[in-house]
């Protein structure tokens, strides 16, 4: 326990230093924590063991941290710049969020009815491709204090992209994915599974995969 505690602090050390060098680079500090993940995480150094990213305590933590993401992200999301802006940021959502959900969701159906596989699943494959992450624009406009009419409308469209991609995926997901996508296809429902958001999968944790029995 202490000896995992130690390994996260050493990574979160690196990170914050890998930060700094990006920033010496002139480039965002959020390049430098993805690629210090990526380094030292379980697929490659294995600093940041899987046990660690398991455990009941880190994810504690990173629930703890999605909070706070989430009250700095709402911050962002002033009245007053809606009224303003709301009209342009409603229709920029709307349109590349459906534009994305339809282009992907009809590739996949193709793909899917070709193979034999539920064509349903086309419409989760293109939740999942609505999705963004608005905590690195978020870190890039807190960084370098940018301000004007792009930085007003960045942080709200990507808000408003998450919250269609949340809604489609789980509509998606409700509507036929559940029982029938399990019991036919496992391991597709697996790879989809894990882009759940920690909050809508059951127990709150990581998806933990079994291997199948043998027979």
């Amino acid at each position: 326990m202490i000896w995992n505690i130690v390994r996260l602090l050493v990574v979160v050390a690196l990170g914050f230093l890998c930060g700094k060098l990006a920033s010496k680079l002139r480039m965002p500090a959020v390049l430098g924590f993805l690629i210090a993940g990526m380094a030292l995480g379980p697929n490659a150094a294995n600093l940041l063991t899987q046990e660690i990213l398991d455990a009941p305590a880190y994810e504690n933590l990173l629930s703890v941290l999605e909070c706070g993401m989430g009250l700095m992200l709402g911050t962002e999301m002033v009245w007053k710049r809606m009224r303003s802006y709301g009209k342009q940021v409603l229709v920029i959502t709307l349109t590349e969020s459906l534009d994305t959900f339809l282009v992907v969701s009809a590739a996949f159906c193709i793909i899917f009815y070709v193979t034999d596989v539920p064509v349903f699943l086309g419409l989760i494959f293109g939740g999942i491709a609505l999705a963004t992450a608005p905590a690195p624009a978020l870190s890039i406009v807190t960084e370098y204090h940018t301000d004007g009419p792009v930085t007003r409308t960045l942080i709200p469209l990507a808000v408003l992209d998450d919250v269609a991609a949340i809604a489609v995926f789980l509509g998606g997901h409700e509507r036929g994915a559940g029982a029938d996508l399990r019991r036919q296809h496992p391991r597709l429902s697996g790879a989809a599974g894990g882009f759940v958001p920690r909050s809508h999968r059951p127990g709150g944790g990581r998806p933990r995969f079994r291997p199948a029995a043998q027979k």
